[in-house]
C-alpha cells in the first residue's frame, strides 16, 4: 500500500514525514523505518506493507507513483494525484494527519 503525502516545500514535508514517524514510534514499538523523505511499515505490525514517501515541487516528478491514499496542501495539484490514485482507486485524505488514522485501521486488521 502506497500513502503519498505532498507538501508545497521540501521543509514542511520534511516536517511533515518527522512529526508522523514520531507519532507511529510512539505508538508502536516495532516494524517501523523511516527516512525524511519515506516511512516504511512492515508486515509484522500491519497485514501488508505499507510505505509513506514524502514530495515536494512539481508534482510530475512524482516517480509514476500510484497512491492508494494522498494529501496535497495545495489544491492546485490535485489534478496530477488525482490522474495517478484512480488508477488504483485511490482517495484523497483532507489533512495529512489523516495518514494515522489509516496506519490505525491497518494495524487493527492484522
Amino acid at each position: 500500500m502506497l500513502i503519498l503525502i505532498h507538501r508545497s516545500s521540501i521543509d514542511d514535508m520534511r516536517k511533515s514525514i518527522k512529526k508522523l514517524a514520531t507519532k507511529l514510534t510512539d505508538r508502536y514499538d516495532t516494524g517501523i523505518r523511516f527516512t525524511d523523505r519515506a516511512i516504511h511499515i512492515d508486515t509484522t505490525l500491519a497485514h501488508k506493507h505499507i510505505d509513506i514517501y514524502g514530495r515536494s515541487g512539481d508534482p510530475t516528478k512524482s516517480d509514476g507513483l500510484l497512491p492508494d491514499f494522498w494529501y496535497s496542501d495545495r489544491r492546485d495539484m490535485d489534478f496530477w494525484f488525482q490522474n495517478a490514485a484512480c488508477r488504483v482507486g485511490g482517495i484523497r485524505l483532507d489533512d495529512w494527519e489523516d495518514v494515522l488514522k489509516i496506519v490505525e485501521i491497518l494495524v487493527r486488521e492484522n
